[in-house]
């Protein structure tokens, strides 16, 4: 028995295989492929970093984990650190490839004012800092975006940020009595 003849084999596989790619493209909305990225301060020794000394910055390891069945690339990062409800620095960063159920993790750093600094040393015991992300990212479906991800910072490492005005003051008191 011979086997009916198929003009284009080439043209059922394309309608089959665009056909499973829309019911994909539809069950994985944009909104829902950001919602299977989770962004976290890492847990390991000091998640984030704020140095005082003469060259200021603010540095945060943070921890990605791409749920998604697909890779997702990470184009760019914009963490902004509040601390006390005013933005203390912002960071733009690189591009990176993360495999499907894996977690990586990301290097941020910006380098602070001497007004940054300021504030900081003021308000460092205040309330908990955090950090608000967004995100640009993309995988084979399409790009999304995580628009204001807000992130509270429990470890954070303050290095020279002691107020020394008070600290004078106080021992200047002291040497008075």
């Amino acid at each position: 028995m011979a086997l009916p003849f198929i003009p284009f084999p080439g043209l059922i596989i394309r309608t089959t295989s665009s056909f499973f790619s829309s019911i994909i493209k539809k069950y994985y909305t944009k909104q829902k492929l950001a919602s299977m990225v989770e962004i976290k301060i890492s847990s390991d020794h000091s998640g984030m970093t704020v140095d005082c000394s003469e060259l200021p910055y603010a540095s945060a390891w943070i921890d990605i984990t791409n749920l998604t069945p697909f890779h997702v690339i990470v184009h760019e990062i914009d963490a902004e650190f509040y601390m006390s409800g005013r933005v203390v620095g912002t960071v733009k960063t690189y591009e990176k490839d993360i495999c499907p159920s894996c977690e990586d993790r990301l290097f941020i750093r910006t380098d602070l004012n001497g007004n940054q600094v300021n504030y900081i040393k003021k308000h460092k015991n205040v309330d908990m800092p955090r950090l608000n992300i967004k995100m640009k990212l993309s995988c084979k479906l399409s790009p999304f975006e995580i628009i204001d991800r807000d992130i509270s910072i429990k470890n954070i490492e303050f290095i020279n940020c002691n107020n020394f005005l008070k600290s004078k003051l106080l021992s200047f008191v002291h040497k008075k009595d």
